[in-house]
């Protein structure tokens, strides 16, 4: 009877850390994450929505220093060794416009867009967020204040990837032929030759982790006790 009760409360203790891992990293999913936009709400916020191609982009590396900070504490709370390097880039994209379901646009607009990369000796927990522009791809575009950063985070995304958003727009206007719009003011401080690598971190990302080694070790000690109980 005694084997069975000792039996029954490692079960319990076992339950509660394996319950306590799963509760933090559900923590740590839902901070990587953020509610998805409906399209209606994204099209009333849009100043312009379009289909157009990319025809040149004018990237400028800007100052990066809060998310280089982030990062670095990030990694150092992970215990990681090795260079962390955090890149923020600023483009002014040149599109050839074929379509338009908003705005009064020219067949030649600009937008910009932001996004960083991030170089870490760890995967880091949460996915890219935005993205750069890959030229002479087809783009369906929503724009606001000159600005349409395309990635996870946003309704722009490339025309293979955009079925369903294409389907809820329904056919659209041919943009005003042989003009071409304004070029946006970029607002980034640059910075010189600072270089490029890795993946992207999500803007607002807040860190967390789960201690996988305290939950080993935990869970070593609680066999202990159990065997040393089952012994008695």
């Amino acid at each position: 009877m005694r084997r069975v009760i000792v039996i029954g409360a490692a079960i319990g203790l076992l339950a509660v850390i394996v319950g306590v891992a799963l509760h933090v990293s559900a923590r740590e999913t839902h901070a990587c994450s953020a509610p998805a936009i409906p399209l209606e709400v994204t099209i009333e916020r849009s100043d312009s929505i379009f289909r157009g191609r990319v025809v040149s982009i004018d990237t400028q590396i800007v100052n990066s220093d809060e998310s280089q900070r982030e990062v670095e504490a990030y990694v150092s709370r992970s215990g990681a060794d090795g260079d962390v390097r955090v890149n923020a880039y600023e483009n002014i994209v040149e599109f050839k416009v074929t379509e338009v379901w908003k705005g009064e646009l020219y067949e030649t607009i600009y937008v910009r867009s932001t996004w960083e990369s991030i170089k870490t000796p760890i995967p880091l927990p949460c996915p890219p967020s935005f993205h750069s522009y890959v030229a002479d791809r087809p783009y369906v575009v929503f724009a606001k204040g000159g600005q349409a950063n395309v990635g996870s985070a946003t309704k722009t995304r490339r025309v293979e990837s955009a079925t369903l958003i294409l389907r809820e727009l329904g056919d659209g206007k041919p943009p005003i032929p042989g003009s071409i719009g304004p070029i946006p003011e970029r607002q980034g401080q640059p910075v010189v030759e600072r270089p490029a690598g890795g993946c992207s971190l999500t803007p607002g990302y807040a860190s967390g982790s789960i201690n996988l080694s305290g939950i080993g070790l935990t869970v070593l000690l609680a066999w202990f006790w159990i065997h040393r109980r089952i012994r008695r």
